[in-house]
């Protein structure tokens, strides 16, 4: 037997071990910080927003607040960015897909940046073709996650022409749909030697047109949208040549769904701005900023509502104990007892009506594993911190009790 080879296999195992514990050590640190750091954003991101709807501003001063607002949610993506990567390189990483109307949402995609290619001249265009379905299932966060990387990527290194998005169907039939979103440029193209590695995280291509400071993102997106399409059954890909431009392909096989029953005039853009029911809110966060920012946005869009706060897991379930409430907006990581067991202690009383109260999840902490343990002990929803305000009116409209409800709930 050759010792030295043995020798080596152990070495070599010893060191792969290693590789695994710091990269074991890594995730758990990017999920520290992204919650540590997803606190104090919930707050600027809060008060920006209530600051933003004063009508007594200044137009000078909204220009200030709204670029306050982006620089916030900028860094809010970077956070995500993070996350993400993580938790595709993990194989962690879950999709939501919902039935949608694929036409609007890319239109909708498409219009997001639309304002910003016309400021650099360039003709923008969007096609979509005739055989292409309607309706399909797919995340629609995720597909606009990947599109908006693509389409950002192709006006920024675009100093003049044109960047278009194309959607086609290669092979269609009665369940499903493979279908090609294809964005072209006439910008900077990439070096054959770069194409492969444009997809790597950190990594950002090099080329006069590169040199620009405010060129440089993170050197995520593109890994990430490799990363999101794979996760979805599918695959990105790029053509290009330095000087004649760029071409992504995104290739996807979706499921065809049915249209729902009853559709909104709106497409579903209207959300109720005030909401003149009389509901009783509990508000649980161990930080006081959270809990503060989150009644200010509520009592602008609840006006009739009782808010009531509780600043940790153990004040939750007193209060929940002695007290009849229509929906708690509870945080998932408290010091003394965690979201997921104060909905699990609630779920034991005897009072039907405080067992059964509705919870939503508002926290910083989004991870697969984290949703699952929500939906284990029966949360109606998951929000992500920091919140969006409509969504959360939304969400309290679709899962608050009426009158009708606890009157139904207290007789069970």
């Amino acid at each position: 037997m050759d010792f030295r080879l043995a020798d080596a296999g152990v070495q070599l195992s010893e060191a792969n071990a290693k590789l695994m514990e710091a990269n074991r050590h890594k995730d758990q640190f990017l999920a520290m910080v992204s919650h540590a750091m997803r606190t104090p954003l919930n707050g600027v991101k809060g008060y920006l927003g209530l600051l933003a709807d004063r009508p007594e501003l200044s137009p000078e001063t909204k220009e200030e607040v709204s670029g306050a607002q982006n620089a916030a949610s900028h860094l809010l993506t970077v956070i995500n960015d993070f996350l993400d990567l993580s938790q595709i390189s993990q194989g962690r990483f879950s999709l939501s897909p919902q039935a949608i109307d694929l036409h609007h949402t890319v239109r909708q995609i498409c219009r997001t940046l639309e304002s910003h290619a016309r400021s650099m001249d360039l003709s923008y265009l969007l096609c979509i073709d005739d055989d292409v379905p309607n309706w399909v299932r797919v995340d629609p966060d995720r597909l606009a996650q990947i599109l908006i990387n693509l389409l950002g990527n192709a006006i920024k290194f675009t100093a003049q022409g044109e960047v278009s998005l194309r959607v086609s169907a290669d092979h269609a039939n009665a369940r499903q749909a493979q279908l090609r979103f294809t964005v072209t440029d006439s910008g900077a193209g990439i070096a054959a030697d770069q194409i492969e590695r444009i997809f790597e995280p950190f990594y950002q291509a090099q080329g006069p047109r590169f040199n620009d400071e405010n060129m440089h993102g993170n050197g995520l997106g593109l890994a990430i949208s490799r990363g999101l399409a794979q996760a979805m059954g599918g695959d990105l890909q790029a053509q290009s040549q330095p000087g004649a431009g760029s071409c992504f392909t995104l290739t996807v096989t979706l499921p065809l769904a049915q249209p729902p029953l009853a559709k909104a005039a709106t497409n579903g853009q209207a959300v109720l701005d005030i909401d003149t029911h009389p509901y009783r809110i509990l508000l649980v966060d161990d930080q006081s900023v959270n809990r503060a920012v989150l009644e200010a946005t509520l009592r602008k869009a609840l006006p009739q509502s009782v808010l009531e706060q509780a600043d940790g897991g153990i004040s939750a379930i007193e209060l929940l104990h002695d007290h009849d409430y229509d929906l708690v907006l509870i945080d998932l990581i408290m010091p003394d007892l965690s979201g997921i067991e104060v909905v699990r202690r609630a779920r034991q009383f005897l009072h039907p009506l405080r067992r059964d109260v509705p919870f939503i999840a508002l926290t910083a902490n989004v991870a697969p594993e984290a949703v699952q343990e929500c939906l284990g002990v029966v949360m109606a929803e998951v929000l992500p911190k920091p919140f969006n305000r409509q969504g959360l009116l939304h969400a309290i409209q679709a899962h608050a009790r009426r009158p009708a409800a606890k009157e139904a709930s207290a007789s069970a």
